[in-house]
Order: C-alpha cells, then structure tokens, then sequence
C-alpha cells in the first residue's frame, strides 16, 4: 500500500530535527520492518512538504512519524488511489 503524507510545518527548527532523524533512520536502513520511503517534496518555502511512502497501512506510518515529528508538524495521512493517481513515477504505479 502507497501511504501520502501532508506536513505542514509548525516548528522549523524541530522540523529540520525530526527531518533529519528520519533520514538517518532511512540511510541506516533503521527504519521500521515494512516502510519504505519513495518521495519527499518539500516546498521552496519549507512551510510544508509531501511524503509517500510504501507500508504496510496508514497506521503503521502514522505511528512513526508522529514518534519522529511530536510537534514540528500538523500532518495528513491517506491511502493513495494509484489507479487515479497522475504523475506518480512507474516504480509506484508498477506496484498497483
């Protein structure tokens, strides 16, 4: 399952934190069994940012990134329609 996240940012500093935490966790192949990180878009502005990520349901991502994040960021949670999804790269539409 294909699992988007909307953040957008409360505290810059404890975002840039959070962000680079889970990029260690992700570089350290730490991450938990199961999630596997395929975009990060963050905005010009680093006011918000997209994720997507490949797991196994929403609620196993929300769990960790609200672990990682606490307050840097209000976040939105959703189960990808990739059948109706446009633009998304083939790796993730392939996996349909």
């Amino acid at each position: 399952m294909h699992i988007g996240i909307q953040h957008i940012v409360n505290d810059a500093q404890k975002w840039e934190q959070a962000k680079q935490s889970v990029m260690s966790k992700m570089e350290g192949d730490t991450l938990p069994a199961g999630m596997k990180p395929l975009l990060f878009i963050p905005a010009a502005n680093q006011k918000t940012a997209f994720c997507l990520w490949e797991a196994d349901s929403v609620d196993t991502v929300k769990k960790f990134i609200e672990r990682e994040m606490g307050t840097a960021a209000r976040n939105e949670y959703f189960e990808v329609d990739t059948k109706n999804a446009i633009g998304l790269p083939e790796f993730v539409v392939g996996n349909k």
